[in-house]
């Protein structure tokens, strides 16, 4: 997968799942923090970091994972439950299989 590709499955949760949000790439990131993404809440907006040494799938990988944890996030913090669980699914099936939900 290329960089258009992480870019087109982005632009694709965008389109179709949106959150505020901000997406960056971190060098070292497992090194820092023991983990390879994290998704954080502050002022209303959601901030994901993807590890910049993650090969292409593990970047969509992880990008999907943490929009699932943004899409379900309330008022404190939701591990992986059952509603993560069908957001995780939502993202999967808008971002790989191309679905196009509607509300």
């Amino acid at each position: 997968m290329s960089a258009r590709n992480f870019d087109s499955h982005l632009r694709r949760l965008s389109r179709y799942l949106p959150i505020p949000n901000e997406i960056v790439f971190v060098r070292d990131m497992e090194k820092s923090q023991r983990c390879i993404a994290s998704c954080w809440k502050t002022g209303g907006r959601f901030r994901i970091e993807i590890d910049a040494g993650l090969d292409d799938r593990g970047k969509r990988d992880c990008l999907l994972h943490e929009w699932a944890h943004a899409l379900c996030w309330s008022e404190e913090y939701r591990q992986h439950d059952l509603a993560w669980g069908v957001a995780f699914s939502r993202c999967y099936r808008v971002a790989v299989e191309g679905w196009r939900p509607s509300f």
